[in-house]
């Protein structure tokens, strides 16, 4: 991923998919938050979503009308556009990418099944009046197989609508619950997947050769659904799995709340412990990677656990295996460093390693990384 001017995107997103229509000092709090973050993209929705836990009315809503079901498809509510820009533009402030969704299934006032016509025309006024935005991504829908009356032709229209719509030629893609939409088509910039098998963005990565965002791996959380109740240790280490395969990860948290301000649906305050092992990984990925990893696949070793930056660092995460030494790939010599996602640790442990040398490691032990840098 890349910015237009050329600089690479590391994207370390999270989700909050209603935020935006929250009361106001919510939204404030959910800024703060992500300032002190170490998310540099949120995904969230246009239009009001309707689902356990997010089940308080929005201050304001996109039609003009008596709520909840007498609108006015011809009026839009400017004051909620209005409302929704501000919105990313406090986002642009933080240094934040907007993957703005256009469209989901969660509904209990009729926006997802109002006239196509007068949704298309609302659609074709979000993208032309938000695109003048630089951090502003476009994914079609939230689950977009869960609407079962829009059919392949009608994402493929979609698609077309909002390129069209947007001068600037903003990212595009689409989200899945279990049906995947064909990424490869040209108005698809790149995949925005739902699941759990992060190994599979180094496959993903040569099937389409564009870049693989795993949107949602599952969140960090405490809540019946099984998609909500993942550790912390968990998501780390699906974010690292995701990293070294290739493909980038996004975060998300579900804890339980007494009047249900979960992260995930409202925004507010964060109160896992993934987030800051999410912050480290970040900062060693720029560190070591800072135009983005390639997996390797010169070295059988290396599948689904080692990735090269273009200026030849090596990033290795063993994930559950717990090797008590480890050979040296092509390149070097290296220093190797040994790191602890949890503990957000690094320390030396060789340098001057030649290719093919065995380096004894501190201890046999699983989920831990190594780092390999010129010297």
């Amino acid at each position: 991923l890349r910015h237009a001017d050329g600089t690479p995107h590391l994207s370390f997103g999270t989700t909050c998919y209603a935020w935006p229509h929250q009361e106001p000092r919510m939204q404030e709090q959910t800024l703060r938050t992500l300032a002190a973050s170490p998310f540099n993209k949120i995904r969230f929705c246009v239009f009001p979503k309707s689902y356990r836990y997010n089940e308080n009315e929005p201050p304001l809503y996109p039609f003009e009308g008596k709520p909840m079901r007498d609108w006015d498809w011809n009026r839009p509510n400017y004051a909620f556009l209005r409302h929704f820009e501000e919105c990313v533009r406090k986002l642009d402030e933080l240094g934040i990418q907007a993957d703005i969704i256009l469209l989901h299934p969660y509904d209990r006032w009729g926006f997802a099944k109002m006239p196509r016509d007068a949704e298309a025309r609302f659609l074709r006024h979000v993208v032309a009046r938000l695109a003048a935005f630089p951090n502003v991504w476009w994914s079609m829908a939230n689950e977009y197989d869960l609407m079962p009356d829009r059919d392949e032709a009608y994402w493929d229209g979609l698609f077309q609508l909002v390129r069209d719509a947007d001068p600037f030629g903003h990212l595009r893609s689409v989200h899945n619950c279990v049906r995947w939409y064909d990424h490869a088509k040209p108005w698809v910039t790149h995949l925005s997947v739902q699941g759990e098998d992060l190994a599979a963005g180094r496959d993903l990565r040569k099937k389409f050769g564009k870049p693989v965002v795993f949107d949602e791996v599952g969140y960090e959380g405490d809540i019946e659904e099984i998609w909500g109740n993942i550790s912390a240790r968990e998501m780390v280490h699906r974010f690292w799995l995701g990293t070294v395969c290739g493909a980038y990860v996004g975060h998300g948290e579900t804890y339980r709340h007494p009047k249900d301000l979960l992260w995930w649906a409202k925004g507010g305050e964060l109160r896992g412990e993934s987030p800051k092992r999410i912050a480290f990984l970040r900062r060693l990925v720029e560190e070591t990677a800072p135009t983005g990893l390639t997996p390797m696949e010169d070295d059988w070793m290396y599948f689904n656990r080692g990735a090269r930056s273009e200026n030849g660092n090596v990033l290795i995460y063993f994930g559950p295996h717990q090797p008590s030494c480890w050979r040296m790939p092509k390149g070097g010599p290296w220093k190797v460093e040994w790191i602890d996602p949890w503990e957000m640790t690094v320390r030396e442990i060789a340098k001057g390693a030649k290719e093919g040398e065995v380096v004894e490691l501190p201890s046999a032990r699983p989920y831990m990384a190594l780092r390999l840098t010129r010297g």
